[in-house]
């Protein structure tokens, strides 16, 4: 049997199911986070007190192909 683990996680800060990422770890510490937090994209940018940007985001994770694609996408228009 495959462990499967789940693409939505809870915020620890609004309860609310959201999708998962992984940030650089100096963004983490710079929202003064605990390493096994989570936190959804809206109440990360307000404990950092600012917009996330694409290099926040940490490269060459699979969780986080949205962002980049997306990113990308943008770039080409």
């Amino acid at each position: 049997m495959v462990d499967k683990k789940p693409c939505s996680v809870c915020c620890d800060s609004c309860k609310k199911l959201h999708n998962f990422f992984m940030v650089k770890d100096r963004v983490w510490k710079e929202a003064k986070q605990e390493k096994d937090s989570m936190l959804c994209l809206v109440c990360l940018e307000k404990a950092l007190g600012r917009d996330l940007a694409i290099m926040d985001f940490k490269k060459n994770v699979q969780c986080n192909e949205f962002i980049w694609f997306g990113y990308f996408l943008a770039k080409s228009e």
